[in-house]
């Protein structure tokens, strides 16, 4: 992985120490980022290190497998730790860099590659998809009474991208149509393009442009990039993303060199405790799904997603790297649902406070929050309860990462906030 950091040589001493001393870190040869400490950004150490202490209950009473929490502040890293195990049946440690399914915080990435295929001109937000992918154009929309309605205009890039597509998941919102994708098996398509074929078969479940409505449309955006790139849509990633953010870890396929870094998914049962995922993926094959699935097929590590997030918050560039412009990240960063669309509710227990830009919930009503915050954050999660959140104001990158279904089964998200927000100064 290629590397600008600049340490001290006190510090890459310690932390060449720190590396060679841990049976599986061998693959970690410097940080993602600078260290810092915690004063020299203006946090505070003492209210860091509670994180620990403070989640560790989760952990110990068996309600999680295990918590990756990780703070960045003015671009450096105060605070990465890891606790409980990768698995727990071997008792094998998570590590700090191990590799988790960051499920739907795949969407950003892909908002991402979209907006770089804006910045050139081949994609124009506003316009249909079937531009892009012609006869991607969905007209028939099932309401909730059970009758069908004509769609009254064509599904833009827009409204892939911000959930207004009518597009949906099957397990989203109850809805006639949900319980059609539930059955339909769109997900067992061999390839991008028998998905999005596979779709056109189902009626959508609102008008497009209207209101946000959590589906498949990342889907659709992987194939649309890879059909106007003219390149395989995992390959656009990692040469447009991946390799220069130096997100080595980062891909849609886990090859065999890296499952023993594999973080194992556990299931919270009805005996209050965690049991082993019996669809675990480092029991069988490695893919998510069948084909790159935007929407949430990617795995990750903290250092490479923390990487991706730095690169947000400094407006498209990183070390010295620029990879999108400002424009871009200003367009994803804002709410972009439509007038009179009902805002949504991003954070456990927030309420409907937050707008949706362009692959991120973005806070527009910080006093309406639990814990401090600030207007401007953008946020979004994945499947197994992985979190994070980038807030300009406070210089800030944050997340709390396990891999655990359901989702939202335990909230360890607000106290971790309430205190990564203490520990500012």
């Amino acid at each position: 992985m290629q590397r600008r950091v600049v340490l001290s040589a006190i510090l890459c001493t310690v932390l060449l120490v720190a590396v060679s001393s841990c049976s599986r870190d061998s693959h970690v040869s410097e940080p993602a980022l600078e260290f810092a400490d915690a004063a020299d950004v203006g946090a505070i150490r003492d209210s860091l290190d509670r994180i620990s202490s403070s989640l560790s209950h989760f952990v110990e009473s068996g309600k999680v497998p295990n918590l990756l929490t990780l703070v960045a502040r003015s671009g450096k890293i105060i605070h990465w730790e890891a606790l409980g195990y990768r698995e727990i049946e071997s008792a094998d440690p998570l590590e700090k860099d191990d590799i988790f399914r960051i499920y739907s915080m795949t969407k950003p990435i892909t908002a991402a590659a979209t907006m770089i295929l804006v910045e050139r001109g081949q994609v124009r937000l506003d316009e249909p998809v079937s531009t892009y992918l012609p006869g991607f154009d969905p007209k028939r929309v099932l309401t909730q009474s059970g009758s069908y309605e004509q769609a009254e205009r064509s599904i833009t890039i827009r409204d892939l991208l911000r959930h207004t597509s009518g597009l949906t998941y099957g397990d989203e919102g109850g809805s006639i149509v949900d319980s059609l994708y539930a059955v339909s098996g769109i997900f067992d398509a061999p390839d991008l393009s028998s998905f999005a074929d596979s779709l056109l078969a189902l009626p959508l479940a609102v008008q497009p442009g209207t209101v946000f409505n959590y589906g498949v449309s990342y889907g659709v955006l992987g194939l649309a990039i890879e059909t106007v790139s003219g390149m395989p849509f995992p390959e656009f990633l990692r040469s447009e993303l991946f390799q220069p953010l130096g997100m080595d870890d980062t891909s849609f396929v886990l090859g065999p060199e890296k499952r023993q870094r594999l973080v194992s998914r556990y299931l919270y049962s009805d005996s209050l405790s965690v049991t082993a995922d019996p669809d675990n993926e480092s029991n069988g094959s490695l893919q998510v799904d069948n084909f790159p699935y935007g929407g949430g097929g990617l795995y990750s590590t903290p250092s490479d997603f923390l990487r991706f997030c730095q690169m947000i918050l400094n407006q498209g560039e990183l070390d010295g790297v620029r990879v999108m412009s400002e424009e871009s990240i200003q367009e994803m960063s804002r709410d972009q649902l439509p007038a009179g669309a009902p805002l949504i509710e991003a954070g456990p227990g927030h309420g409907n406070v937050y707008g949706y830009g362009l692959g991120f919930a973005t806070l527009l009503d910080a006093e309406a929050t639990p814990e401090a915050d600030y207007n401007g954050v953008i946020r979004w999660a994945g499947l197994a309860n992985t979190y994070f959140w980038i807030d300009p104001e406070a210089e800030l990158v944050a997340m709390v990462w396990t891999q655990l279904d359901p989702f939202f089964v335990h909230d360890f998200v607000t106290p971790f906030q309430e205190l990564v927000y203490s520990s500012l100064e």
